[in-house]
């Protein structure tokens, strides 16, 4: 839910999430929290370092359920 997705968010550097997650809610997954560039650049960043060999794989530890198999 919106609670995980914002923790992992903040893990990925984004510091501009003050709110709770109910005054996010859904909308958070499609990008209604304000972010800086930098944190987007950051995330970006962290998220290739994870990247090692299966694509697929790192999206779906990301929580990325959309992702098929």
């Amino acid at each position: 839910g919106p609670g995980t997705l914002q923790r992992r968010l903040k893990e990925l550097g984004f510091i501009t999430l003050t709110r709770g997650p109910a005054e996010y809610g859904l909308g958070l997954t499609l990008g209604n929290a304000e972010a800086r560039l930098i944190d987007l650049t950051n995330a970006y960043a962290a998220l290739a370092r994870e990247v090692t060999g299966d694509l697929r794989a790192a999206f779906m530890g990301f929580g990325c359920t959309w992702v098929s198999r």
